[in-house]
């Protein structure tokens, strides 16, 4: 404000205009693409339309399957460049590590169906275990009776409900009759059988051409031996 004392009058000053700011819109961050695990429905499914564009030759490039399936350039080969998921349930060199480790193991089970085999025995489910050897040092209680009725069940054992001994059905008795066979005739050229002599005293016994060659010396001394009992 400027006063003029010639007039006696009051000039007003406009205050400078400031120029007005543009507005902008605000600028979108650039999100670089990343996979996650989600995102192996849609891995599988690019793989797969290649894999059917590749068989019918179909005049289709690799940027619009692309753009179809979602994937930038580079990351769409870099997954057919991968040839499975990093995915490591369904391979046998690797570890399950998802859940809770089984209570059970099948080596477990398969020491169970050898000692109910072995034995025909009378126990309740929950000495079961025990009676076949087995410890869980690192389970802070053993399985229960649950686990272990649904483990023999699943080997084609079941559990008397009057005498409460083992059994098992006539075809799963005869498979382990017929394994058994074939691992005697297998190795039985190289067992030796023992018996029980006078005095206490154990003998090897073996079965008379079968635990000899021909160039044995074994053999020719059973060979003479037979002969002269035959002259005798």
């Amino acid at each position: 404000m400027e006063i003029n004392t010639e007039n006696n009058s009051v000039d007003t000053l406009a205050a400078p205009v400031t120029p007005a700011t543009p507005i902008t819109q605000p600028q979108k961050k650039t999100v670089k693409y990343h996979l996650t695990h989600s995102d192996a429905a849609k891995k599988t499914a690019l793989r797969t339309i290649i894999k059917f564009r590749d068989d019918l030759k179909l005049p289709v490039s690799n940027t619009d399957i692309f753009k179809y399936t979602g994937f930038t350039h580079a990351t769409g080969y870099r997954v057919l460049k991968d040839s499975t998921d990093h995915r490591f349930h369904n391979n046998p060199f690797c570890d399950e590590t998802r859940g809770r480790p089984r209570a059970l193991t099948e080596a477990n089970i398969d020491q169970i169906i050898e000692f109910l085999g072995r034995e025909g025995c009378s126990l309740p489910w929950a000495n079961l275990c025990a009676a076949a050897g087995l410890e869980f040092p690192n389970l802070s209680k053993p399985p229960s009776t649950t686990t272990i009725k649904k483990a023999v069940y699943g080997r084609g054992w079941r559990k008397c409900v009057a005498c409460s001994k083992f059994w098992t059905f006539k075809n799963v008795a005869d498979e382990h009759d017929r394994l058994a066979q074939e691992q005697l005739e297998k190795h039985k050229l190289d067992l030796a059988y023992f018996r029980f002599g006078p005095n206490g005293k154990v003998n090897v016994t073996r079965k008379a051409g079968t635990q000899y060659c021909t160039e044995c010396i074994q053999s020719r001394a059973l060979d003479s031996h037979l002969k002269n009992r035959i002259n005798k």
